[in-house]
Formats: C-alpha cells, sequence, structure tokens
C-alpha cells in the first residue's frame, strides 16, 4: 500500500474527523472571526495568520472541511479586509465574494486614492467598485481613507454618491477622512447620508464628514463619535430625538457665537461620554446633559486659553454632579489627584491600574488658575468614597493647609496605600498638625507607601521625616514599595530605611520580586546599584 493512502488513511482516523459537523462550524466561525482593527499591528500581520488566509487552508485539508464551508457564507461574509483581499489574484477576490452568497458583509481596510501611484490607485477603485456592488449587503463597515490631491466638490460628490443611497443592513459605521473633507455633500437637500434610511444603524463614527445629526436615521443609536462641524445647539437639539444612546464621543468641540437658547437633555442610557476641547463648550455640553447616573466621563482640555471663571464654575457643577453619581454607584478602589501649577487632573484609577482598560476611568484634566484649583477641590466635597483603598497624590503650587484638599483627605478614610510623587510626599507631610493629629491621624488605615517612579537621590529628602511623623502619631508604615521604580538604571541608596525597624521593603530585580525587613542588621540590600542587565526589562514594565 502506498505509503500517501496508508498516511491519509491514519489522518481521517483523527479524533478531529470525528466531531459532529456543527462543532465543525463552530471552530470554523471563531476562525473567521475578523477584528476591525485599523492599526499598523493589526493590518500588517502576518499574512499566514490572516482569517481568511486561515479559512482559504481549512477549506484545503479534506472534502468534509471543504464541504461545510463552502455552504457557510456568513464565515466569508465577515472576512472583507480590502488590503488581504489585494495581497492575492483577481480571481480569488471574486471567489471570496462568491463564497458569500448573499450573507451580510464586514468590510474594512485603508483606502488610498493617488492618480499617480498605481498601487493606491488600484486600491481606491477596488473598494469603490466593491462599495457600489454590495452596499445593500454591508453590515459593518470601517475605512480609512486617504485622498492625495485637491478633489472638487462636484468630483468628491460623484465618487462617494454610494453613502447617498439606502443601507437597509447597516448597523456599524466608522469612516475616517484623512487628507480631504466632506464638508457640504451630505447637507444639502436630497443628499442626506444614506437617503435618511438605514432603520438598524448603532453605531456610528465619522470624521470630516458634515452631516444632518438630527436626521431621523440617527434615532436610535447606541454609540455615537463626531469631531467638527457640529455646535453645541445642534448636538443637544439632535440628542433629544436619541433616547437609546449608550456612548458618545466629541472631539475638537467648540463654541460657535450666538444667543440660542440651549435645550437640556435626558439621555437615561448613556454610560460613557468622551470630551475633547476647549473647557467652555465641552463644560455647557455636558451641563445640559441628564446622563445615566453611573455615566463615566473622559475630559481633556484641548486648548491654550484658560478657562474665565464662568467656565470654571461649569466645570464645578458638572465635576461635582457626574463625580458624585459614579463614585455612588461604582466600587471605585483607586483615585487619583495631580496638581502642577495651573493644571488640575482628578481620575479614578492609579498609576498601576492606569493603562488597565477594564478599570474604571472617570477622568478630569484641565488647566486652570492656581487660584481655582481649591474651588474644584470642593466639588468633590459631596463624593463618597468609601470603596477607595489607594491614593495616588501628586501636588505642585497649592498650599499645604488648603481647607477643600484637608477636608476631602478626611473623605478618604478607607485608604490603605498611598502613591506618592516626592511632591506628594512633602505635601502629606507638612499638612497642618492639627488636621493631623494624634486623636484623628488621615488615612488612619494607611500601611503600604509606593513610590512613583522616577524620583532622584535628592528626591528622598522628606521619606525618613514622613516615616518618622507617621510613627510619632501611632500609625507607622508598613511596606515600602519600590516597585514601581526602576532601581537597574536609576540607582538610589535606600539603606536609610533600616532605622525604621520592622517596616517590609519591596522591589524588584529584573522578574524578580525582593523583600528585606528593615532593622535586619543588612541595610547595604537597599543601596541599589546600576545594573545594565535588567534595564530593558524595566523600560518594558514601565
Amino acid at each position: 500500500m502506498p505509503l500517501s493512502t496508508t498516511y491519509r488513511r491514519q489522518s481521517l482516523n483523527a479524533p478531529i474527523f470525528k466531531l459532529d459537523d456543527y462543532l465543525l462550524w463552530l471552530i470554523f466561525s471563531e476562525t473567521a472571526r475578523m477584528d476591525m482593527d485599523l492599526s499598523y499591528a493589526s493590518r500588517h500581520r502576518k499574512r499566514h495568520l490572516h482569517p481568511l488566509t486561515v479559512l482559504r487552508r481549512c477549506s484545503h485539508v479534506c472534502s468534509l472541511w471543504r464541504d461545510i464551508l463552502l455552504h457557510s457564507p456568513s464565515l466569508w461574509g465577515q472576512l472583507i479586509d480590502i488590503e488581504a483581499l489585494l495581497w492575492s489574484h483577481d480571481s480569488w477576490r471574486k471567489e471570496v465574494l462568491s463564497r458569500t452568497g448573499q450573507a451580510l458583509l464586514h468590510v474594512k481596510g485603508c483606502i488610498r486614492f493617488d492618480p499617480e501611484n498605481e498601487p493606491w490607485k488600484g486600491t481606491g477603485e477596488y473598494f469603490l467598485s466593491l462599495l457600489n456592488e454590495y452596499w445593500p449587503r454591508i453590515r459593518r463597515l470601517r475605512v480609512e481613507v486617504m485622498e492625495v490631491g485637491v478633489q472638487s466638490e462636484e468630483k468628491a460628490l460623484q465618487r462617494w454618491r454610494v453613502l447617498q443611497r439606502p443601507a437597509p443592513n447597516l448597523e456599524f459605521f466608522d469612516v475616517h477622512f484623512g487628507l480631504n473633507t466632506l464638508s457640504n455633500l451630505f447637507t444639502n437637500e436630497g443628499n442626506h447620508l444614506f437617503s435618511d434610511n438605514s432603520p438598524y444603524l448603532r453605531h456610528f463614527v465619522a470624521t470630516n464628514i458634515k452631516f444632518q445629526l438630527s436626521a431621523p436615521c440617527f434615532a436610535h443609536l447606541k454609540s455615537l463619535q463626531i469631531s467638527s462641524y457640529f455646535t453645541i445647539f445642534h448636538i443637544l437639539d439632535a440628542f433629544s430625538g436619541m433616547d437609546s444612546l449608550e456612548s458618545l464621543t466629541v472631539d475638537s468641540l467648540s463654541m460657535t457665537p450666538g444667543d440660542l437658547p440651549l435645550p437640556y437633555v435626558f439621555l437615561p442610557l448613556l454610560t460613557d461620554v468622551q470630551v475633547f476641547g476647549p473647557t467652555g463648550p465641552c463644560m455647557t455640553l455636558l451641563d445640559h446633559i441628564t446622563a445615566a447616573p453611573s455615566c463615566r466621563i473622559f475630559f481633556e482640555a484641548g486648548s491654550d486659553k484658560l478657562p474665565t471663571m464662568r467656565e470654571v464654575e461649569a466645570t464645578h457643577r458638572v465635576l461635582e454632579r457626574y463625580a458624585k453619581n459614579y463614585l455612588e454607584t461604582h466600587a471605585a478602589s483607586a483615585v487619583s489627584i495631580s496638581i502642577h501649577l495651573s493644571s488640575f487632573t482628578f481620575f479614578t484609577n492609579s498609576i498601576t491600574t492606569l493603562n488597565d482598560h477594564s478599570s474604571p476611568d472617570f477622568k478630569f484634566r484641565l488647566d486652570v488658575r492656581p487660584d481655582d484649583i481649591s474651588f474644584l477641590l470642593g466639588a468633590l466635597s459631596q463624593c463618597s468614597f468609601d470603596s477607595v483603598k489607594t491614593l495616588y497624590i501628586g501636588s505642585r503650587g497649592l498650599p499645604t493647609l488648603d481647607s477643600n484638599f484637608i477636608k476631602l483627605f478626611k473623605l478618604l478614610h478607607s485608604i490603605e496605600e498611598v502613591e506618592l510623587t516626592p511632591d506628594g510626599m512633602t505635601f502629606l507631610l507638612t499638612t497642618s498638625s492639627e488636621e493631623n493629629g494624634p486623636d484623628s491621624p488621615l488615612f488612619p488605615l494607611l500601611k503600604t507607601i509606593r513610590i512613583a517612579p522616577f524620583i532622584t537621590a535628592s528626591d528622598t529628602d522628606m521619606i525618613l521625616p514622613f516615616l518618622h511623623h507617621r510613627q510619632s502619631l501611632g500609625v507607622p508604615m508598613k511596606v515600602f514599595d519600590l516597585a514601581l521604580h526602576p532601581l537597574a538604571g536609576f540607582p538610589i541608596n535606600f539603606s536609610f530605611l533600616d532605622e525604621i525597624k520592622g517596616m517590609k521593603v519591596a522591589w524588584k530585580s529584573g522578574k524578580e520580586s525582593k523583600t528585606y525587613v528593615c532593622g535586619s542588621g543588612r541595610p547595604d540590600e537597599l543601596d541599589f546599584q546600576y545594573d545594565p542587565a535588567h534595564i530593558m526589562y524595566d523600560i518594558e514594565k514601565l
């Protein structure tokens, strides 16, 4: 018997060929799950790992697998990646689209138009031909469009007329126009996006496109992301008909002149808001929205001008209302307050969880006059911090006796660990003894200090006074944690900690965790030296 025949029989006896057809289909459906990410890493992943390539190879394994895959048009319909299709020949591109049958399509890609660049020209033309032919079947569309050369409005309208057609199955629309803007194509009568007919549209992201936000096709949106073009009045007016909205992102928001009275809107399902732009218009927008109590706010000011007193008062109102509601509905385990000269930042996570997208993340960051910082701190005095165990504090430029800061500290009675910059440690140490006396010390449950990264030898002067101060109050520190600090590349001698007997010092040497109990008679272990072997590890860790 030929070897190839024997091998084939042995292969067909493998357990995977005994699986039920439906289980095989479920496995293939996981394989065919194409993310809609357009990041560089996603776009330039190895071709042999792309779901379209994997599914194609699976269809060549045996007749059973091929039969299942060729009768599963929905799997192929989820894999319309423009760039991946252009990796191969035209015959394969036609074959993939043929295998989609009448299934709904998921389309993504980075599209380039340049009449002088043949590959880019081909990409753009192929995408437009696909869009025009299969538009009614598209469920998810995410593309980034770059056009080289200034296009006339008439030519642009002709090129993108497909976006004016009804979109009977469109659920997810995310289109970013880069070098050009479609500012007037979809606002004139008769030229509206989707002809105001997209009954299943739930997620809409548009960059550099001007359109009628109050059109009926947006009434049932769950998530919306827009940038520029829209006045606050038009946004709020449109929101009055979007009571299903759950997520909102507004970028480059600006105030326009005029005395139109602004409506107040109630969005009961809105739980995630991100706004970027000058403080004034952003706070005006938030001040006129009543969202769900659990609504997360992520606000970063983006203006060179400091807010006026009226705008600071609006910020106080918005911060007080949203932060109070958020902290009553979320068990935030950490809060951070950073004040540097004219910058105020409040957010609900710590250094260690700052990049953890699964952690609660409520953030306000803006530049204000130093005299306004205490006023903004007062907005937090009505909040509940009972669940907060970790506090990060960095302060420069605020008087240590500020009453609103002390009032806020007293609300943080459950704090067990603090993450400190040298400025933060100095701030805590120099808080008045009347407010930090032995009968009612601040942070009575505090046991751990975690040192923020990149302190220097000159920053250590306040450490011993702080530790002795806690001892004198009868609430000594138990742990001094240096794990965040890249000791390998920034050597500091911490042997002076040895006099705080019983306190544990924790640090990392590469990936290895190490500890030392102060007073053990080996203070040289805390004299950290330059260690090039661990520098790269520490950099990657940070």
